[in-house]
């Protein structure tokens, strides 16, 4: 499976709205980069921040959940595989309000997550090989139509990757077709020149040419 081979090398970063009006953010992270915990704060308060721009009302802000994914151990102070974090009274742990929430997930911890179904779509994630897609999509319903989604994409992709180079060989003949048509009707005009210099008229040079081209 191309399409998720290529997403897991890189940083996959994008944000959705729910029904509901929250905001979900979810990146994946292949190697865990300088200052992460600052720029996942940073972004979380920028998304609520962003709701109302500078003429809005505090009361129109909805709930941010970002959701990180990790292949290498970012929360070392926890054997979990996922880790949720949000404003807690310090003592009595009680929440500050539901505003910010975010989720750690690591990959490399996927066997302690006891939730089946959290535990399958890390696992899904964290598949390279199809067979490994085929194993997951066959226990959960909602990843399988997830798997039939992504064979469409990478199918698509495919398809147009054979698209351009079919495209390319194309505008490649065109471009050959071009440069000979070019090429004979700079020899024709030399040839009627040459007619034209041993006293030929132009119109009986032309007729000569023709004549000879249909033979």
């Amino acid at each position: 499976m191309v399409f998720v081979w290529e997403i897991r090398r890189k940083i996959l970063f994008f944000k959705a709205k729910l029904s509901d009006g929250e905001v979900v953010d979810i990146e994946m992270q292949v190697r865990n980069v300088p200052e992460l915990f600052s720029r996942i704060s940073y972004y979380s308060a920028k998304m609520l921040t962003d709701q109302i721009g500078s003429g809005g009302r505090y009361s129109s802000i909805k709930p941010v959940i970002s959701i990180i994914v990790v292949e290498e151990t970012l929360i070392s102070k926890s054997e979990k595989c996922h880790n949720v974090f949000s404003m807690l009274e310090e003592e009595e742990l009680f929440r500050f309000n539901d505003l910010q929430e975010i989720h750690v997930l690591d990959l490399s911890r996927i066997e302690k997550e006891n939730d089946e179904k959290l535990s399958d779509w890390l696992e899904f994630i964290n598949s390279e090989e199809e067979e490994d897609f085929v194993k997951v999509a066959k226990r959960n319903p909602v990843i399988n139509e997830a798997f039939n989604e992504l064979k469409v994409l990478s199918a698509d992709k495919e398809q147009r990757i054979r698209y351009e180079a079919r495209l390319k060989m194309q505008r490649d003949i065109w471009s050959f077709e071009d440069a000979a048509r070019r090429e004979g009707e700079q020899r024709r005009t030399i040839e009627i020149f040459e007619c034209l210099e041993k006293g030929v008229s132009l119109e009986e040079a032309k007729k000569k040419f023709l004549l000879r081209e249909k033979v």
